[in-house]
């Protein structure tokens, strides 16, 4: 199943989703150490296809996830007055 199959597929995808539906396709000669896909230089080159964004979340979408779990555990929502937005860049 492709990347978007599965997650049209599943209902209300959360971060977990995402990163298993992009390990899922990985492609096999990739699948142990997916920071090595052709030309993503560890996740500092700008992504030019799936497959690379596959390898990318596959690499490394627990540690983004977790960065933002730790910084949204800490945030000071009671101090925000109105509507807010938080990017992730």
């Amino acid at each position: 199943m492709s990347y978007n199959s599965e997650i049209k597929a599943t209902e209300n995808p959360d971060i977990d989703d995402f990163i298993k539906a992009a390990t899922d396709n990985v492609p096999p000669s990739l699948r142990e150490r997916p920071w090595a896909c052709d030309d993503m230089n560890h996740g500092k080159s700008v992504l030019n296809n799936e497959e690379q964004l596959n390898c990318y979340m596959a690499a490394y979408g627990e540690m983004h996830k977790q960065k933002m779990e730790r910084i949204l555990a800490d945030f000071p929502y009671q101090d925000i007055k109105g509507n807010f937005e938080i990017f992730d860049w």
